[in-house]
């Protein structure tokens, strides 16, 4: 496995999705940002493209239509193979698409029967559906396959599985900060006209590190599913190798660690409001329990025990043998 690869691809991706946060009024929460991801942003491209003369609209259908024929190009490939009866989900997520990215494209024609107030909710919504036909077919599969599958097969999907929730994660990190500091920035702005950006700076600040901080869980919990990955490759290559006791050793302290700097970063935040509270006019003192990262946490732990418990029972074995 390229760690320094895929951290590069999860990085590209979230950087991504704080882009599209960070666009003035498309965040509604962090969730609606996830569904609409990368729908809206095609959306707005093709949009660009389009109003930009006849020449780019005429480029902008021929994108739209290859876009969202794409899916298509699985339901073939996997034709040569066997289709299965959840194969027809693909056909539903292309018809899916082209409403889903025709609506987000001509945003007029949702406000014309909604209200623009709306516009974000109904864009996370047709995003959401696409996402969950996409969901629906994946999991169908890995439920067939995990039937049938041997050990190297588990491990395989198991690794595949820990990716996806890397890519979450690291939606839910930069998507989320970006997309909370660009909405919070321009609350505070509206709600306090007869401010000025001086006065407004120390607020706005604190704002913006309290989204890193509450965006910090989703990043390290995206670095522990890579470690995950990496322990799974060194399992392929040998389950009782030193190397796995060595990955699993190491998902175990960076777990344990990274619960610690979500506690601290939560601690210290809320004590600086405290001090600085005059300067503030918005103090938000919170208690966090990241159920997730101690989930984690828990599951490293046994997990690393277990390794390092087998590893020893078969070095004795080999001994007496």
């Amino acid at each position: 496995m390229n760690t320094k690869k895929f951290y590069i691809s999860l990085a590209v991706f979230g950087l991504l999705c704080a882009v599209s946060a960070a666009l003035p009024g498309t965040y509604s929460g962090i969730f609606a940002l996830i569904s609409a991801f990368p729908f809206s942003l095609i959306a707005l491209g093709l949009r660009a493209l389009s109003l930009s003369g006849n020449g780019g609209n005429i480029l902008a259908i021929i994108l739209y239509i290859i876009v969202c024929l794409l899916p298509g190009g699985v339901l073939l490939y996997l034709r040569r193979k066997a289709l299965k009866k959840e194969d027809i989900l693909i056909g539903v997520f292309t018809a899916m698409m082209f409403a889903a990215i025709y609506y987000m494209i001509n945003p007029a024609l949702l406000s014309r029967n909604y209200g623009s107030e709306f516009y974000p909710l109904l864009k996370s919504a047709l995003g959401g559906c696409c996402w969950c036909i996409a969901v629906c077919w994946v999991v169908f599969k890995l439920v067939g396959k995990l039937r049938s599958a041997d050990k190297s097969g588990v491990q395989r999907l198991f690794k595949i599985c820990l990716g996806v929730l890397a890519f979450f994660f690291a939606a839910l990190a930069f998507g989320g900060a970006a997309g909370e500091i660009s909405g919070g920035w321009e609350n505070l702005k509206a709600a306090n006209t007869a401010l000025s950006e001086r006065e407004l700076l120390p607020t706005l600040i604190f704002c913006s590190v309290k989204a890193i901080i509450n965006a910090l869980p989703y990043a390290l919990d995206a670095i522990v599913a890579v470690k995950g990955m990496e322990l799974i490759s060194a399992m392929e290559a040998d389950t009782y190798s030193s190397i796995a006791v060595e990955k699993a050793e190491a998902i175990s302290v960076f777990s344990i660690l990274s619960l610690k700097v979500t506690l601290l970063a939560v601690l210290i935040f809320n004590i600086l409001q405290i001090i600085f509270i005059k300067k503030l006019l918005v103090v938000d003192v919170e208690l966090v329990l990241p159920l997730l990262s101690i989930a984690f946490m828990l599951a490293s732990v046994l997990l690393s025990r277990l390794v390092r418990e087998n590893k020893e029972l078969k070095d004795d074995n080999d001994m007496f043998i």
